[in-house]
């Protein structure tokens, strides 16, 4: 039995070992995957505005000084004006920290016994540029995620065993929303890894209550809401598990009480126990919660001192914003969406893909059902809990960018493999039912003897003496502790009413209850139903990452046919509120002035009035080429036909071509393996327009009259 467990164990570490790798391999992958033209705007912003700028004061001024110190992301030191800085300090200070520390090392390569190759050695220089910045970031980022693929692989192991922790960390692996998020330096996957660190320390803190456990609960919260202000719900954890664990303790003590007659000294001892049991668990959750508010003020400080312009940053812009109180036009995509189904079907249908993301759903909901029941686990309680104080105010969002989902869907793989596991373990369970029952026929037997000694009011607490009534029984087994259904769970409490009398001689075995379902095909339909499911996982997570990231971006795609096709001189319009195309892309003569072109802005989100309409109009009427840089604008706009009513004939006229323009190129890279092929176009807008958006050129085959035009646009609003 022992080489046994040894060699499932080493099994279960390099199978760990190779979901890791695989997970690394998918975050990892090209994530120079745009060439360096800033594809993200958040992570744009971040790397080419925010971080050159912060840097430790080179003169005497205090770091800390909320208007002079270049430490605060809020505040601009040179122009004296605020900024509006939406996430946490400590994703900007890590990755300056990192560029700076890699950036140092530059010198030191020149006196190395080796030679580097020179493109490590570029890379080393520019670390502080914006394209090292992000390079760097984006490193961080997949670094994070594969962080949480490993504290998922943890939380699943206590709840649901080694086999349940391999599971889930293989969905947690090949879920293409992780894996698309580590390839941006956008700070959700940072705050999702720290979220994850502190269920984990919570749980930790329910089941051994020690200072460590309150410790990587302390730091997995500081982190997490120092990453992004919206995880500041997690200070619940420790909170819940605090309480979870005085309750259970104060069961076991009024359990005690009641099984066994007891002295006065007995019950002032047990008084006296539960006491400092429970202020010991309080203590332990008050040093999580105080910890966690130093480390936060450490890697955050200007929240503190610099609170006016964190709140209307952070709390009014990007609340107004998210809420859609603001009307940014970034956001009007989501007007008519349904709160809460609109996040979960994007996450079925593309975060997670159907298989898996409908196995989550059907675990979340089994978890559910176990915590009504009063059957499920202190991790699933603190995982739920997370879920319901996350996903409750964020499911309302007017904004429902597809990222602020990350911070919850590990928990859907978690759910996922523990529902496949509950399935296979069906007869397991049969198995260890029967074996209880049997254990406990022999404990009855043996109480037989015990409850008369503890009739007499000078009954030991704890008889230890009596001999069992069949000298070939099992030795006497103490009442408070039988085998574990888990071996990482608390050891469930046997009853301690009083056994009734039984015969002296062997009770019969009870015949085993018929399973609901045949057992053994539960258990083939639940493996293969995990098979299905990460097969399918696997191949969807591959086709994404080959098809994105294995080819150029599709701007620069657009970029190299335009600039080789597209004559010099050419009036080429693009709109605003999205990126100017062609882009600039790193090769000789790719930025649109090396080729003269003429590139007018068509603002096709403001209002349709009578003004937008003619500007519209005479730029078109003098412009050879449209070019449209995704689909954020021409299928966001029709949809909001009451408001744009001119811009929607707009667009159904281009597309037709009834306004003289023909498409004559669009660039894509969509998903694909092999023979497999997934056009994620209709996928929400964010997980398509910054790593694969499909940009569109128009060229004019026919010049529109005046009249023409007025006949097809005019007074359309």
């Amino acid at each position: 039995m022992f080489q046994t467990n040894r060699f499932s164990n080493r099994l279960a570490l390099i199978l760990l070992l190779i979901v890791l790798t695989i997970a690394a391999g998918l975050r990892f992958y090209n994530i120079n995957w745009d060439n360096g033209i800033f594809a993200h705007p958040d992570e744009r912003s971040t790397v080419a505005f925010y971080a050159p700028t912060i840097h430790w004061p080179a003169d005497s001024t205090s770091p800390l000084d909320k208007r002079n110190s270049r430490l605060n992301p809020f505040w601009n030191v040179d122009s004296q004006e605020r900024r509006s800085y939406t996430y946490g300090h400590f994703p900007l200070y890590t990755l300056v920290l990192a560029a700076n520390f890699l950036n140092d090392l530059t010198p030191l390569t020149s006196s190395l016994p080796f030679e580097l190759p020179p493109e490590w050695i570029q890379f080393l220089a520019t670390a502080q540029s914006g394209h090292g910045y992000a390079q760097i970031g984006r490193f961080l980022a997949a670094l994070a995620d594969l962080f949480t693929v490993y504290l998922i692989f943890l939380l699943a192991r206590r709840l649901y065993g080694i086999w349940g922790g391999l599971l889930a960390a293989a969905f947690s692996a090949f879920t293409v929303l992780q894996i698309q998020l580590a390839h941006f330096f956008a700070v959700d996957p940072i705050s999702a890894a720290f979220t994850m660190l502190a269920i984990y320390g919570a749980v930790l803190l329910y089941d051994r209550q020690s200072i460590g456990s309150a410790i990587i609960t302390g730091v997995g919260i500081a982190l997490a809401v120092a990453s992004k202000f919206s995880a500041l719900p997690i200070i619940f954890a420790p909170i819940v598990a605090g309480f979870l664990a005085v309750r259970r303790h104060q069961n076991v003590e009024n359990t005690s009480r009641s099984s066994t007659a007891q002295s006065e000294v007995d019950s002032s001892l047990i008084v006296h126990h539960s006491s400092l049991k429970r202020n010991r668990i309080i203590g332990l959750v008050i040093l999580s919660l105080a910890l966690s508010f130093v480390i936060f003020a450490i890697t955050s400080p200007f929240v503190l001192l610099d609170f006016e312009n964190f709140k209307r940053a952070v709390i009014d812009e990007q609340g107004n914003m998210v809420s859609g109180v603001a009307d940014f036009p970034f956001t009007r995509q989501y007007r008519n969406t349904t709160a809460y189904w609109y996040f979960i079907e994007q996450q079925l249908r593309w975060g997670m893909g159907w298989p898996l993301g409908l196995l989550g759903l059907a675990g979340t909901l089994w978890a559910m059902f176990k915590t009504i029941r009063g059957k499920a686990q202190t991790g699933e309680i603190l995982a739920l809990l997370w879920i319901i104080l996350y996903f409750g105010p964020t499911g309302l969002f007017l904004a429902k960018f597809m990222r602020y989902m990350v911070p919850v869907v590990p928990l859907f793989s978690l759910f996922a493999a523990g529902l496949i596991i509950a399935l296979l373990q069906y007869k397991q369970k049969s198995n260890e039912q029967l074996t209880i029952n049997n254990e406990q026929l022999t404990i009855n037997n043996e109480q037989l003897t015990i409850n008369n000694e503890q009739s007499s009011p000078s009954a030991p607490l704890h008889p230890r003496s009596s001999a069992p009534l069949h000298p070939r029984s099992p030795a006497p087994l103490h009442p408070r502790s039988p085998a574990p259904l888990h071996p990482r769970s608390p050891a469930p409490l046997l009853p301690r009413s009083p056994a009734p009398l039984l015969p002296c001689s062997p009770a019969p075995l009870p015949p085993r209850s018929p399973a609901p379902l045949p057992e053994k095909l539960t258990k083939i339909a639940a493996a293969a139903l995990a098979a299905i499911v990460l097969t399918a996982s696997a191949i969807w997570s591959l086709a994404f990452v080959n098809g994105v990231y294995g080819s150029d971006h599709t701007w620069v795609i657009f970029a190299r046919w335009v600039y080789a096709n597209v004559p010099d001189g050419s009036c080429i319009a693009y709109e605003h509120w999205d990126d100017r195309m062609p882009s600039d892309i790193p090769e000789p003569g790719g930025h649109p002035g090396a080729h003269q072109y003429y590139q007018p802005i068509l603002p096709m989100y403001d209002e349709d009035t009578q003004q937008k309409y003619e500007l519209l109009r005479d730029t078109l009427m003098g412009c050879d080429y449209v070019a449209l840089a995704t689909n954020r604008l021409w299928r966001t706009i029709p949809n909001l036909q009451e408001r744009y009513p001119m811009s929607t004939r707009y667009y159904q006229a281009l597309f037709s071509g009834e306004l003289g323009f023909e498409q004559v190129y669009s660039a894509q890279t969509p998903p694909r393996l092999g023979p497999f092929v997934f056009d994620d176009q209709p996928a929400d807008e964010s997980f398509t327009v910054y790593d694969h958006p499909k940009p569109i050129l128009f060229k004019k085959t026919r010049h529109l009259a005046t009249a023409e035009w007025d006949a097809l646009l005019g007074n359309a609003w």
